[in-house]
């Protein structure tokens, strides 16, 4: 399984804005990484006035895939005379089955139609590149600036991004910068 490496290199932090900013991203990429049920195995800092940087160990290349039950209309709106309703169409086109493999479950409120739909994981570069701006964004500054992109703000301009998921570059950019493996 490869590491991620995210490094922010910018002008320099002034020191007593340092340590937080550094926990806040360590723990926003931890947070980011179990929301995507993309658990690492370790995952440390490092920091110095110009550059922050977080190394997670042991990235899936892929998120898991899973399989997972969703309920539907209420039974009593799905059919009419034993033939299926708009209602039942509707739900079978929206989970992506047939609507003969549409089951029933009950609950405190009644029965109702379900369908088990299977979620094939996404790749681990692509959701990183999607998401890992706005957690940089997100880091709060005691005194935020901002520089070129509108809504996107740092504690100093950036000057260089490293993104990289083993050997790949995460395609990611903020704040104009684009990510490199340098």
């Amino acid at each position: 399984m490869p590491d991620l490496l995210l490094e922010i290199g910018c002008e320099e932090i002034p020191a007593r804005m340092i340590d937080a900013g550094i926990s806040q991203l360590c723990e926003r990429v931890r947070d980011l990484l179990v929301r995507e049920r993309l658990t690492a195995n370790a995952i440390s800092r490092f920091e110095t006035p110009r550059r922050l940087a977080v190394l997670a160990e042991g990235i899936p290349e892929k998120q898991p895939d899973i399989t997972e039950a969703v309920s539907g209309p209420s039974v009593k709106v799905a059919y009419q005379d034993g033939q299926p309703t708009a209602a039942a169409h509707a739900f079978a086109k929206k989970v992506g089955v047939d609507i003969s493999r549409l089951g029933r479950i009950t609950t405190a409120k009644g029965e109702y139609l379900a369908a088990q739909v299977r979620r094939d994981g996404r790749r681990a570069a692509e959701i990183l590149g999607e998401t890992l701006p706005r957690e940089i964004s997100a880091i709060y500054w005691p005194k935020n600036m901002y520089w070129r992109t509108p809504g996107e703000v740092f504690v100093r301009p950036v000057r260089w991004l490293v993104a990289m998921l083993g050997e790949e570059v995460i395609p990611l950019e903020f704040d104009g910068v684009r990510a490199t493996s340098r």
